[in-house]
This record gives C-alpha cells, sequence and structure tokens, in this order.
C-alpha cells in the first residue's frame, strides 16, 4: 500500500496561475480541475486552467502583494497559458479516484513526460515538486493508453518513480494499494526512455 499526502497546513503565500492571492478574498469560491503544488519556499502554487485572475486593489490602498516566488509571473502579469488544456467534456470517470504520483529519491538529471490516450498531461522531472494529480478526466470507461517518456542526462541520485493507479483520498492522504503503472528511472539511465501501458478503467 503507496501512501501520499495530498494536502496540509502551511504558512506560505497563495498563487493561482502565478498571481498572489489573499485566502480571505475568495472564501466560498469552488475551483474545479485544478493543480496544486507546493514550492521549496511553502508557497501553495494553483494551476487553474480556465480561470482568469486579477488583482484590484480597493481605492486608496498603498499596500502591494508580496513579490511573486521564484518560477512565477508578479501580480497583473497575464496567467501563463497550460501547454496541454485538459479536455472540457465529462470524461465519464469519477473524479478522484484515479491519481498520477511522482516519488523523487534525491534524483538528479531526469526529465518525464506523462501521455495518457496520446494526450501529454504532465512533464515531471528531478528537483520539482511532488505532484499528486487526478487523471480522471483524461481518462474514459475500458482500456485507456498511457505512455511514459523519460530523458535522462547526467543522472545520478536515487531513483526517480511515476505511479498511476487507482486510489482514495482519505482526509488528505491518496492511499494507492497497487498502482497499474509504475515508472522508474535510476541513476544508471541515460538518454531517452518509454514505455507504454494498458490502464483499464472500470467507473
Amino acid at each position: 500500500m503507496l501512501l501520499w499526502l495530498a494536502s496540509t497546513a502551511l504558512a506560505g503565500q497563495l498563487y493561482i496561475n502565478g498571481v498572489f492571492v489573499d485566502p480571505a478574498t475568495i472564501a466560498g469560491v469552488e475551483m474545479k480541475n485544478v493543480t496544486i503544488t507546493f514550492d521549496a519556499s511553502g508557497n501553495i502554487q494553483v494551476a487553474a486552467p480556465g480561470y482568469k485572475i486579477e488583482v484590484v486593489d480597493p481605492p486608496g490602498a498603498t499596500s502591494t502583494p508580496p513579490p511573486a516566488p521564484v518560477g512565477t509571473q508578479a501580480a497583473g502579469a497575464r496567467p501563463p497559458v497550460p501547454a496541454t488544456p485538459p479536455p472540457q467534456t465529462n470524461s465519464g470517470v469519477a473524479p478522484a479516484r484515479w491519481w498520477l504520483v511522482t516519488e523523487d529519491n534525491a534524483s538528479v538529471g531526469h526529465t518525464i513526460e506523462i501521455l495518457v490516450n496520446g494526450t501529454p498531461v504532465k512533464t515531471v522531472g528531478s528537483g520539482l515538486p511532488q505532484q499528486i494529480l487526478d487523471v480522471g478526466r483524461w481518462l474514459r470507461p475500458g482500456t485507456n493508453q498511457v505512455e511514459v517518456r523519460s530523458n535522462s542526462v547526467g543522472a545520478s541520485g536515487g531513483t526517480y518513480y511515476v505511479y498511476i493507479g487507482n486510489g482514495s483520498d482519505q482526509t488528505g492522504t491518496v492511499v494507492m494499494d497497487r498502482p497499474q503503472v509504475q515508472f522508474g528511472v535510476g541513476s544508471t539511465r541515460n538518454g531517452p526512455y518509454t514505455r507504454s501501458y494498458t490502464l483499464n478503467v472500470d467507473r
């Protein structure tokens, strides 16, 4: 059984599509089909395709939001366009049931792209924040094809793993018994490497 922490309380700032947002100003707002990551400074990064974030100061306000962390855009900048928007139609697969999870054991030099049914879903790699992503919107009931492509340059350190499988979010922890996709690259891997998997989805 594999366990991953899906959410936690951090003292960092909240950024949506690279724009600083005061959580108190969006109380009660629900956002769907988003990806949440935590950077090295403890900031919460929310990638929300289809949402436009604008920061408007009230009249007479003089305060400015804290600077955006490295790798994000400053407030007021145009939100980044996702490389591959997720499908907009209902896939027929239940949400919060099929997960992509990464595990980086201090690896160096690996870049990995995950495709589901020919559609690029996520690019991950050594040194990047852990990904815990609901992939239900890219799947369909029945047989699905998953392709994992890696490119390793100057690899060292531990093994980098990508898991995809049926799991459940139990109070902030994703529990996955037997991932149907288990992909790993270690320090002996060099250059490109591709593996294909068949993922059977019942619902």
